[in-house]
């Protein structure tokens, strides 16, 4: 009989974190300044309960941290949430190999206004407007508007942008956001070196 891996619970920033795992996403999310609730509610959702991640409070989604994609019964509880909050969900899986990919580590993104259960591909963008960080549906097949400054762009025109060198993401920013968030050791107390942590009290 095989042994499940029991994760280590975290410290980071005064939050007990269930897993290393969930505490490298809150550090990712404070160098992007995404301003986070973690574990803020449990649900009953027709039989099944579910205790989200995160809550990102500015975008208003959910946020489920997995080491893999999710299986049947995590996908139901997601899309059980969204249809019961009105709120997209987003599981959090960081992706593995070349840093040019961690764009994509945002694994399944639900959005409630989905009618069947094959959720869109994720993607970490930042407003070529106000600059604001946030998590969506991949932007090209999904088109692009941004929570802080109402700025909306059609896939057409994200394609275009595209054309011409200008992504709704910053890649250097978000290579370095990961690679302060995969780096971080937690085991003394120590705080992740890098990149400035950002005051989310004060976002």
């Amino acid at each position: 009989m095989v042994e499940t891996m029991k994760a280590i619970e975290t410290v980071y920033r005064g939050i007990n974190f269930r897993s290393r795992n969930e505490a490298r996403w809150a550090v990712f999310m404070d160098q992007l300044g995404i301003p986070f609730e973690y574990e803020p509610e449990g649900f009953e959702l027709n039989g099944l309960r579910y205790l989200p991640d995160f809550y990102l409070t500015d975008q208003k989604i959910w946020a489920e941290v997995k080491s893999q994609l999710p299986n049947e019964t995590e996908k139901e509880k997601a899309v059980r949430l969204v249809n019961e909050s009105g709120l997209a969900l987003v599981f959090l899986i960081f992706s593995h190999g070349r840093a040019e990919s961690i764009e994509h580590s945002g694994g399944p993104f639900y959005p409630p206004s989905s009618k069947d259960r094959h959720p869109q591909l994720a993607v970490w963008q930042n407003c070529i407007g106000c600059k604001a960080f946030s998590v969506g549906p991949y932007a090209p097949a999904a088109g692009f508007e941004c929570w802080n400054c109402g700025l909306k762009l059609t896939s057409e025109q994200v394609l275009e942008l595209a054309d011409k060198g200008q992504e709704v993401f910053d890649e250097t920013i978000l290579a370095d956001a990961f690679t302060v968030a995969r780096q971080a050791r937690f085991e003394f107390g120590e705080t992740p070196h890098g990149l400035p942590p950002v005051d989310r009290e004060g976002v």
